[in-house]
């Protein structure tokens, strides 16, 4: 049955084609017509979304020939020589810890020419923003790291907003653990990414990346920063994962294509936990190959333009970092 013939069809009620016995059109008849054309007109607008990227679109803004990680830990418990040879793999690594800002100051002084210091904040404890100074203008970070679910602080509380309005006055970007964990350090409310599009609409022009692309609630991380100018998100901790990750990146792609994806920034979340996939080497060759999960089932592949971009944005000019 044609799409014309659906349009015309009578209302549902007495004696229309879904009340009449003798029609030849069953209710099964109906469904699988419908279903037939959503089918196509859903190949139909994967077909065309993937000719814009095959008809020469122009390089994406922002991506320089190296790759610069966003997302790495350290702690003066760490091995600090793996951590120099493992971030190697990057040109540009930024670090953070836990809650020893001098010991990550310390590991980042010894390849200063491509480790980035990003000081830890905790908003629960004492004189948090005496810490976020100090580490600001004598240690001199360059970006805020928050994880308001680890510290059982609200992202819209008064506590956090004293920590956006010093980041946003002295332009430091803020990083943001907002996403699941299986930590029951504080409840899952305090992690969902929705919260930040209130606090990118109180501090517009504070930069703040959303990490893990706010894994669960990936569709609220893309809604965010597609409609948020100063609001971006990093793809640590989802390469192994790569069904959610290809979907991650679909969805992206789905909602606003180019803008949205710009904004995506590489992270190995490397030393983010105790196994070998959160090594930088492995995570770049997770986003390389994030096709893979393809296969034979017939599903729309990633653009190779926007793996490389993914790899290759240059995370650091957006965000203001010299």
């Amino acid at each position: 049955m044609g799409l014309d013939a659906l349009l015309n069809l009578k209302p549902f009620h007495q004696g229309s084609i879904m009340n009449t016995r003798d029609n030849k059109l069953s209710r099964r008849t109906f469904v699988g017509s419908m279903a037939g054309i959503g089918a196509g007109m859903s190949i139909a607008r994967e077909a065309a979304a993937e000719a814009k990227y095959d008809a020469g679109s122009p390089v994406f803004e922002h991506t320089t020939p190296g790759i610069i990680d966003i997302h790495t830990h350290f702690s003066s418990d760490m091995d600090s020589k793996a951590h120099l040879e493992a971030t190697k793999t990057s040109d540009k690594t930024v670090v953070f810890g836990g809650t020893d800002n001098d010991a990550v100051k310390a590991q980042v002084d010894l390849a200063p020419d491509r480790l980035i210091f990003f000081t830890r904040i905790y908003p629960d404890k004492k004189g948090f923003m005496d810490e976020l100074e100090r580490t600001h203008q004598d240690l001199g970070a360059k970006g805020i790291k928050l994880g308001p679910v680890y510290c059982q602080v609200h992202p819209l509380e008064y506590r956090h907003r004293q920590i956006y309005a010093y980041a946003e006055k002295h332009n430091l970007p803020i990083l943001t653990h907002m996403a699941e964990t299986p930590s029951r350090s504080g409840p899952l409310e305090y992690a969902r990414p929705i919260h930040m599009d209130s606090a990118a609409m109180d501090y517009p022009d504070l930069k703040i990346i959303l990490a893990h692309m706010g894994h669960p609630w990936i569709g609220e991380t893309i809604s965010i920063v597609r409609r948020q100018p100063n609001v971006y998100a990093d793809i640590s901790a989802l390469y192994y994962r790569p069904f959610q990750f290809y979907s991650a990146i679909r969805l992206a792609i789905e909602y606003s294509d180019r803008p949205t994806v710009q904004k995506l920034f590489f992270g190995s979340d490397y030393m983010g936990g105790s196994t070998g996939r959160f090594i930088p080497q492995v995570a770049v060759d997770g986003v390389r190959n994030m096709n893979h999960i393809v296969g034979e089932a017939g599903f729309p592949k990633i653009p190779e333009e926007i793996i490389n971009n993914i790899l290759h944005n240059d995370s650091l000019s957006i965000l203001g970092i010299s």
